[in-house]
């Protein structure tokens, strides 16, 4: 199928603990096999041979696809410095009470936490002292 059936052979990947082991080796040796045909030429011989296969995308690519569209998963929100930027959308559609995306990400200096608390967030603690959200 990959037309490299050296890599069959190959002593460095005769096994799973040896693909492992050379993991980067066989990536190099695969992404030239694979940059040699377009992508939907490799979707459908992976897929007519019973391999779960997908297409990777870039940003622009995940925008543009029908299904994201679709699913409204790409908002576009008004942001203060930078007029309007794409956002991704809510993944759970509820049909009785439907979330929606609003405002940006708050700008780094924006967040009010006392940097005395910050050492509790990184650890993992659940939740700030109830005094600590109080500014």
């Amino acid at each position: 199928m990959l037309g490299r059936p050296d890599l069959l052979e190959d002593p460095r990947f005769r096994d799973n603990p040896s693909r492992t082991i050379r993991a980067g080796e066989l990536a190099v040796e695969l992404e030239q096999v694979f940059a040699s045909r377009p992508t939907a030429e490799w979707l459908a011989k992976l897929d007519a041979a019973g391999v779960p296969v997908g297409p990777v995308y870039d940003i622009p690519t995940v925008y543009a696809d029908p299904h994201v569209q679709a699913r409204t998963m790409m908002v576009e929100v008004e942001h203060p410095t930078a007029s309007r930027i794409k956002n991704i959308g809510i993944p759970v559609k509820l049909s009785e009470t439907p979330g929606a995306i609003r405002l940006p990400s708050p700008r780094r200096s924006s967040v009010n936490i006392p940097t005395r608390f910050w050492p509790n967030l990184v650890s993992g603690q659940k939740r700030l002292p109830s005094y600590a959200t109080r500014g």
